[in-house]
This record gives structure tokens, C-alpha cells and sequence, in this order.
């Protein structure tokens, strides 16, 4: 074999991106590199050779089907104390090798960071994992672990007597002291310290955007470490929760600021990460034929900070559930995202209705790294629409509107809209959410609930006495086709679908009539108040 036809099996190996970093050479220009005819440097030329001759040791030693872990592992072991990778890039770079400060925790982070960066280059080794990045690589998790300052690391963070009080136990030989927790963002368990710092390098460098360099992987990681330092000696109390939302675009550099979080677009390195499970794209033309494509992974981003805490120490099984209860940030969150998602269905007109679903979502949890859920968003009734800087602003405004005295008490109405819209590809489902918001607004234990509600329905949403009747009726028609279909006296007839239709904007309006018009009708504690004030008039 020649030494081009090794360099190029090496290079097969361990990927382009890693092979451009330890050559010190541009990702781009690795094919001509290959081919010869790109110029490289003696320096490079010196490390080529070391790379072809590496891998003629491989195919002589190793069998065909692990010599590609083993280009991998070869690149991580250690020469003085550093990895061959960070030593073969620096000798290609021109650069000196580095001497490894060691003062503080931080300071040893940074030069962890600088000598594992480019196991984090390598093509995953699990491709069909549910999630898309970053990229699973088993000889990244190892050139930390091998790393010669881990237990110089570990010792130094455990100088902090809070943290030490985290980590009370003394752990193994391997993983260092760990310590029992609960956290309000849901998780619970043992967590050993060296976890938590390996941990530390794979979310700085799942933030990362494409194209990092080991220099911005190094200040993301001493980064992430302070943040996660702080929260836990108690310097900080916010982390952060993250929803990804599909349907819209937001116009190019918009972030909308609300009191509960942010809302901005999808940055590359989040595509990145996304599940793959969500991968594609959703297409839409305007009769003006501009089209507007859409991830259904979701290509806005909303930031919701919450309170963090957690508990060190073991808790007894029948305590645990009542400390989440006490502690979860979850209903203060899914109603501030309910009020997100309704407010842009009231800001904005067009011929369809605009709205968001929600696509994934990762909550930071400073004790054991993120956590992740998701939802299929392929089969959601969503029009991709780009919004326009007007629009953006009408929805942050719905958005202030929708915390008027009295809203929290028709939550209930806003969901089941907003499940209408979103969830229910039947007929008789949109009838039956649209229904149950209209008795959320107006219902009552008492009297003849048809009459009642349909009645407040009209007043609210018409001012001449005939239209009132008219509309009266129709609703009328509405209730009690759902009531049939409900207690199965009978099935949906397609001539019925346009009442669907009808039910879900009457609650749509009926909402926003509220908001508009009447909050003094909306701030009263319920259905009932609310149906006798608007119909006695007062």
C-alpha cells in the first residue's frame, strides 16, 4: 500500500473533520489535499507521513473490522502526557506545544477542552440514535477519562466545600466521591462528580455552532463549568428550559423579548441536535408563488428561565412525588407556552390560521446535563408562514393581553382550542374541544346548559337583536349535534363538518370578544358569573 493510499484510508477512518483538524488544514480543501494537489506545509507533510505510517501499523496488526475504532483510539493515546491528535495538530500548525496551567478548576478545564477537541470530530459511532447530535463518539468519552488532569480536576472542584457537601460520599476509585439529589427538573438518582464534569464538555459542546474552533470549544466548556459551579453553591438560582416550536418563520434577526423568557430562531448547532425522528421539511406557496419552507423540527426557539432546585440526600419514595408537586416548574411553563401559542392565533390574520406546535424541548438540569422530550409534529394541521416584523409585534403585545385578571380561569378553553387546531384530524374531535371551551367561557351545574351558554355566545358576539336570534340558533344546532354524537345516539355525516368548523371559530372568537370587549366579564371567577352578568347585562 502506498503512503497516499494509507493516508486516504486513515482519512476514511476518522472522518474529514477530524482529519482536517490534525492536520491543521481546511475541511474544504482535504480532497486536493488527498489527490496532491493541494501545497501543504514541511510541517504537514511530517504529519501525513505519521498518519500513513500509523495506519500501515494498523492493517498489519488489527483486523478488518476494527481497524477503524482503532485509527480512532491511536489519535488518543497519550505522548507526555498529551493526546497524539492535539500534538500532531500543533506540530501542523507551527504551534509550540502548550504548558497546562493549573491554578484553578477553569483554568485545567480550558486545557482538557483544547486536548480532547477532536474526538468530538469523529462520526458517530451510534447513527441511529433518536436524536441527532452531538455525535456519539466512544473515544471521546475515553480521552477524557485516560486524561492525565481529571483527578487534579475532580480535586480541585471538591476545594469548594459547597460542592463537596454535594459529592458527601466517597464514591470509587474510578468516578470519585458522587451523592444522592432530586431536582426540580425532574430527574433524580446518584450523580458521581467525574459524571458531572465529562457531562460539562458534552453540553459546551453541543452549544457549539459548526465550524468551532478548539479555542471556542475550550472558553464554552470553562464556561458552562462556572455556570453549573454557580448554581450549585447557590451564586445563581435560574436555568433554562427550551422549547422548539414549528410553523412559523420569524423575520431575519428578530428576538422577541417577553417577561417569561425569549423568543428567537433555531440556531444550526440546535438543528443539529434535534431528534431524528423530526427530520424533514413542510413547504408552502402564496398566490404571489413566494414559498416558505419550515423544519418540522421547528425553527423558533422559546427561552423560559425557571427557579432551580434541588435536594441532596436520599428521599424516601412516598416524599419524592411531594417534593416535584412542591418544586416542578412544569405549570407555570405549559401555561406561559399555552399563552404563547394562543396569543399568536389572536395577532395574526391571514387566510389560514397561524400557529405554532411544539416540537422538542430540553431542560438543563446542572447536576446531570440535559434532559430531552419531544412530539411528532409530521402530522399537525400547520401552514408554514413566514411572520412579518408587524406581526411579531402584534404577538408580543397578545401575549401581555393574555394575562388580563380572569384568564387563568379559562385556561381550559385556550387548551382545548389550541388541541383543536393542532391534535384533531377528525371532525367530531374539533366539535368536541370546541364545545367544551365554550363551556369552560360560559357553563354552569345550574339550569339548562344549551339555552344558557348559546345565549351568552350570541350576546357576546352580536349587537343587532336579529342577528342574535339568528346566531342563537345555529349554535343551538351545533350543541346539540355534539351532545348526539357524544352519547352515541349518532355518527358525524360529512354535511356536518362545516359546524366543526364553525364551533372552533365561535370559540376562537368568543375569546378574543372577551379580551377585546368585555374583561370585566372575563375577570369574574366562573362559567356561571360570567353567564349571568353578560346576560342580565351588568
Amino acid at each position: 500500500m502506498t503512503q497516499t493510499e494509507a493516508l486516504a484510508q486513515f482519512h476514511s477512518a476518522i472522518g474529514v473533520r477530524a482529519f482536517a483538524y490534525v492536520l491543521a488544514h481546511p475541511e474544504e480543501k482535504i480532497p486536493d489535499l488527498l489527490s496532491g494537489s493541494s501545497p501543504i506545509s514541511p510541517a504537514q507533510v511530517e504529519v501525513a507521513g505519521r498518519l500513513a505510517a500509523i495506519q500501515a501499523q494498523i492493517n498489519s496488526e488489527i483486523p478488518e473490522d476494527q481497524r477503524e475504532w482503532a485509527a480512532r483510539a491511536y489519535l488518543y493515546q497519550l505522548s507526555g502526557g498529551k493526546p497524539l491528535a492535539r500534538l500532531l495538530h500543533d506540530h501542523a500548525a507551527g504551534r509550540a506545544e502548550h504548558q497546562r496551567p493549573s491554578s484553578t478548576a477553569a483554568e485545567v478545564i480550558r486545557e482538557i477542552a483544547l486536548d480532547i477537541y477532536g474526538s468530538f470530530l469523529f462520526p458517530s459511532e451510534l447513527p441511529d440514535l433518536p436524536f441527532r447530535g452531538p455525535a456519539f463518539s466512544g473515544v471521546a468519552t475515553q480521552a477524557y477519562y485516560k486524561h492525565p488532569d481529571r483527578r487534579q480536576l475532580a480535586t480541585l472542584v471538591m476545594e469548594d466545600q459547597k460542592i463537596a457537601k454535594i459529592f458527601y460520599q466517597p464514591g470509587d476509585d474510578f468516578l470519585g466521591p458522587s451523592g444522592q439529589f432530586i431536582s426540580n427538573a425532574g430527574l433524580a438518582g446518584i450523580i458521581q462528580l467525574d459524571t458531572l464534569l465529562h457531562s460539562i464538555f458534552e453540553r459546551a459542546w453541543g452549544e457549539l455552532p459548526a465550524g468551532a474552533t478548539p479555542e471556542d470549544f475550550s472558553l464554552a466548556a470553562a464556561d458552562c463549568f462556572e455556570k453549573t459551579r454557580a448554581v450549585l453553591i447557590g451564586e445563581a438560582k435560574t436555568v433554562l428550559t427550551r422549547i422548539h416550536f414549528t410553523g412559523v418563520l420569524l423575520p431575519d434577526d428578530c428576538v422577541m423579548e417577553l417577561a417569561e423568557g425569549r423568543v428567537r430562531p433555531t440556531r444550526p448547532s440546535e438543528y443539529q441536535r434535534a431528534p431524528q425522528s423530526l427530520a424533514g421539511q413542510l413547504q408552502a406557496s402564496s398566490e404571489s408563488g413566494e414559498v416558505t419552507t419550515i423544519e418540522y423540527s421547528g425553527d423558533i426557539a422559546f427561552e423560559v428561565p425557571f427557579d432551580y432546585k434541588f435536594k441532596i440526600g436520599a428521599v424516601a419514595q412516598e416524599k419524592l412525588q411531594q417534593w416535584w408537586e412542591q418544586n416542578l416548574p412544569g405549570e407555570r411553563i405549559e401555561q406561559t407556552v399555552t399563552r404563547l401559542r394562543f396569543a399568536l392565533l389572536m395577532a395574526v390574520k391571514r387566510e389560514h390560521r397561524v400557529q405554532i406546535i411544539g416540537s422538542w424541548q430540553v431542560t438543563d438540569d446542572p447536576l446531570s446535563g440535559s434532559s430531552m422530550s419531544w412530539s411528532d409534529t409530521k402530522n399537525a394541521g400547520i401552514t408554514p408562514t413566514r411572520l412579518t416584523q408587524s406581526e411579531v409585534d402584534s404577538w408580543g403585545r397578545w401575549y401581555e393581553r393574555l394575562k388580563s385578571p380572569g384568564i387563568d380561569k379559562v385556561q381550559l378553553a385556550l387548551r382545548r382550542v389550541l388541541r383543536a387546531m393542532s391534535e384533531r384530524r377528525d371532525p367530531a374531535d374539533v366539535l368536541i374541544d370546541s364545545v367544551i371551551a365554550w363551556e369552560n367561557l360560559f357553563g354552569t351545574k345550574d339550569g339548562e346548559p344549551t339555552f344558557r351558554i348559546t345565549m351568552c355566545l350570541a350576546t357576546l358576539l352580536r349587537d343587532d337583536p336579529e342577528e342574535r336570534v339568528q346566531l342563537r340558533t345555529e349554535l343551538g344546532k351545533i350543541y346539540n349535534l355534539r351532545s348526539k354524537i357524544v352519547h352515541g345516539s349518532a355518527d358525524l355525516k360529512p354535511a356536518d363538518v362545516p359546524q366543526c368548523d364553525a364551533s372552533l371559530e365561535i370559540a376562537i372568537d368568543a375569546i378574543k370578544a372577551l379580551i377585546d370587549q368585555r374583561p370585566d366579564i372575563l375577570a369574574l371567577p366562573d362559567g356561571a358569573q360570567r353567564s349571568t352578568n353578560l346576560l342580565l347585562g351588568a
